[in-house]
């Protein structure tokens, strides 16, 4: 029960007397005081030219099939088109599918480098986050020439053996492993990965409470130095309208005050009762994060035909350099 779990891990004291429940922000205050600072940090990055080509030339192909669609197949239109942005952000090879990945294409390319450089010279460690498994190989490849040591890389098809074994390796103080690189579904909870002070979210996922658990890998109970925490974002694209979109359902998630599942008092914090809303129910219940909450805007929950004003917002959102307000 809940009061168990407040009595053996020390917690008991944080109830409010008379009240029905703990002050939670002192909880979450009590967990985490014994952790380093965390700075988080949002990277904005320019597209290469061969990035601004294809970006535009997408947009372009899609606007008039979105235009002309309705209900399911426009929504099937637009989340194609979303992936599809999201990909030439990363890199146009693994929107063309191709195998070159030559750095000079790729803004976050560069950007990789400068903070791994710095990773480097200080001999710390990184956590490179993508929600695409196809990127992983690739992300090593090039974190090996930037530190000159092959890391690890942590995926869905990486057997449950093998991860303890990386995991292992990776936490040896005696033996120097500069990366890992993990897609985020598979790797994005349940590992200790504390050897690393440095993580960096390559691509942007729709749900901020998935990226927090990523970044908790590092960020957890044996953690002795301060953690960076990176979050890469192409400029003008549709990447910068999902940052705005996650940062504004945080700032709805604080003035709210709902209250959090603790994440640093074992894996799976501590359990839901009565009144008590862990994080991730409660961003269930927000009108579906970042995306989709594009989505809903021009189709709706039901899919529906969107009215001129909701197009023109979706159309914006997909725009090379355009601004769009929520």
């Amino acid at each position: 029960t809940l009061n168990k779990v407040l009595t053996n891990s020390g917690l008991r004291g944080l109830y409010d007397k008379g009240s029905d429940g703990p002050n939670w922000n002192d909880v979450r205050k009590t967990i985490i005081s014994d952790l380093p600072d965390k700075m988080e940090i949002t990277e904005h990055v320019d597209l290469s030219k061969r990035q601004v080509v294809l970006y535009r030339k997408e947009v372009e192909k899609a606007e008039q099939k979105i235009l002309d669609s309705t209900g399911l197949q426009r929504r099937g239109i637009v989340i194609a088109l979303l992936t599809k942005l999201k990909q030439i952000c990363n890199h146009p090879d693994q929107f063309i599918h191709d195998t070159n990945y030559n750095p000079k294409d790729s803004g976050k390319y560069a950007m990789l480098k400068e903070l791994c450089e710095t990773i480097y010279e200080k001999r710390e460690r990184v956590l490179v986050f993508t929600q695409y498994k196809e990127m992983c190989e690739p992300l090593s490849q090039y974190l090996e020439s930037i530190f000159h040591k092959k890391g690890y890389i942590i995926h869905g098809g990486i057997p449950a053996k093998k991860r303890t074994e990386i995991v292992e390796k990776f936490n040896d103080e005696n033996t120097y492993v500069p990366y890992i690189v993990l897609s985020l579904k598979a790797a994005g909870t349940g590992l200790n990965l504390t050897a690393a002070n440095h993580v960096i979210h390559f691509d942007r996922w729709w749900n901020p409470a998935v990226e927090n658990q990523a970044s908790d890998r590092a960020y957890r109970i044996g953690q002795t130095k301060e953690v960076f925490v990176h979050k890469l974002v192409s400029n003008g694209t549709i990447e910068e309208k999902i940052d705005k979109l996650i940062e504004l359902l945080r700032k709805m998630n604080d003035e709210l005050n709902i209250p959090h599942c603790i994440k640093h008092y074992g894996e799976g914090g501590l359990p839901a009762e009565e009144g008590i809303v862990p994080e991730d129910e409660f961003l269930k219940k927000l009108p579906e994060i970042a995306a989709n909450a594009i989505l809903d805007a021009c189709t709706g929950s039901n899919p529906r035909q969107p009215n001129q004003e909701e197009m023109e917002k979706l159309l914006k959102c997909c725009y090379y350099d355009t601004e769009v307000d929520f």
